[in-house]
């Protein structure tokens, strides 16, 4: 599913490919939300360098979530390919 990555209510970056994983052996926040994108930046910030600030992620089927912009690099066939820590849990994106 696809998924729009917010900064201050700027859209930043659009993710053509999103998965949703889980991993118990973190205690905290242990959702990780991979994906794929052959192009991250929309707008004028570089995603890359915000990757310490709280970003919203928007998905296509309406949850929303507090991501950190954790890991990125580029697959065989030159799309941008990484990992967004889920801060908490997702919520419904009519709140």
């Amino acid at each position: 599913m696809k998924g729009i990555l917010y900064l201050n209510d700027a859209e930043i970056a659009t993710l053509d490919e999103t998965r949703i994983s889980v991993f118990k052996t973190y205690d905290e926040d242990p959702i990780r939300v991979s994906y794929s994108t052959r192009r991250l930046n929309t707008g004028k910030t570089f995603v890359e360098l915000e990757r310490h600030r709280v970003m919203r992620l928007n998905l296509e089927d309406g949850r929303e979530a507090d991501v950190i912009y954790q890991h990125a690099c580029l697959d065989a066939e030159g799309k941008l390919v990484g990992v967004l820590r889920v801060l908490g849990d997702f919520r419904d994106g009519q709140s």
